[in-house]
């Protein structure tokens, strides 16, 4: 979604200087402190200190990830807002005014092989892909936006070795416009339905036919019962939604019926150390090839796309 402002907290108020003791006060008599009670404060400490070691990372995090292999990805007019793969060929959906598009990335360079701007007073959020047509939502436009892929002509084409110069004769038609009421998040589909997330405090993910009407809403909850806000990208596989969470490194795995978050994994420190981003530059695109089983993870205008692992934590 974009960015949003944060406030920042007041600056702590500093206190005056110290009173100087008086030399000639005499000093109170000294007790000696019991044993007991030295040992008692030693053994609290390092209980603390364990258990501050042990719940690390937070005892919600139930998966571990690895990263197999990454890939150049734009850091200038990339604010990754949709992430999917189609027919072999990586497609991402990008946001903010007046740079919004989605476009169709050579994976192994990085390479912007084909690029569509949509109007420029709009702020481009999720894509997904259904039945070789595009989709694609704004954050508070209210309207989504459909593209047949088939003129592109991707069945004539190896992913892996396209170049912008297989696209230069060939364009995607705008199909149809729809209106949705809220803001748009993330996208993605299960084959039938469209699956959109607003970000809303209420942890709601709508499912929407190809028209944009809404057919059901679940409620995303965490293990306590309570709804899940800020849900961004999305991703569905396997009867399961993975969904960013704005502004953290986490990403949830959710039953797509139920709604209840089945597994959590955090992302901190998947950036190479020493990576400079700006503010609201945070992780969020999440993409599964299903020609490959393989799921890939990027931020907005992060310098890498991941090619990543996830597996149970022992």
């Amino acid at each position: 979604m974009g960015k949003k402002n944060r406030n920042r907290g007041q600056g702590r108020q500093e206190s005056g200087p110290a009173p100087i003791a008086d030399s000639k006060s005499p000093s109170p008599a000294k007790t000696p402190v019991p044993k007991w009670v030295i040992l008692a404060a030693l053994l609290a400490i390092a209980v603390t200190v364990i258990v501050v070691l042990v719940n690390q990372g937070g005892d919600d995090i139930t998966l571990e990830w690895t990263v197999l292999a990454d890939f150049k990805h734009q850091t200038e007019k990339a604010y990754t807002q949709g992430l999917e793969f189609h027919k072999g060929f990586l497609f991402e959906g990008t946001g903010f005014t007046k740079e919004s598009d989605w476009r169709i990335l050579n994976l192994q360079t990085g390479e912007i092989c084909y690029r569509y701007g949509i109007s420029s007073d709009l702020f481009g959020e999720g894509i997904t892909i259904l039945d070789d047509v595009l989709y694609q939502i704004t954050w508070r436009n209210h309207v989504a936006f459909t593209f047949d892929l088939s003129g592109l002509r991707l069945d004539e084409k190896d992913s892996m070795l396209v170049t912008a110069e297989d696209f230069k004769d060939l364009r995607a038609i705008r199909k149809g416009k729809f209106k949705y009421e809220g803001e748009g998040w993330g996208l993605t589909n299960d084959g039938t339905h469209l699956i959109m997330s607003s970000g809303s405090t209420n942890g709601e993910i709508v499912y929407r036919d190809k028209e944009f009407n809404i057919v059901k809403t679940i409620v995303v909850t965490d293990a306590d019962g309570d709804p899940v806000a800020k849900l961004n990208e999305l991703e569905y596989h396997d009867g399961h939604i993975w969904a960013n969470v704005y502004e953290t490194d986490f990403i949830l795995k959710i039953d797509a019926e139920t709604g209840e978050v089945v597994d959590k994994a955090d992302l901190s420190g998947i950036l190479p150390e020493g990576t400079e981003l700006e503010p609201g530059h945070v992780l969020n695109g999440i993409a599964r090839d299903p020609l490959n089983g393989k799921m890939y993870v990027t931020g907005k205008n992060w310098p890498r796309l991941f090619d990543v692992r996830f597996t149970k934590k022992k």
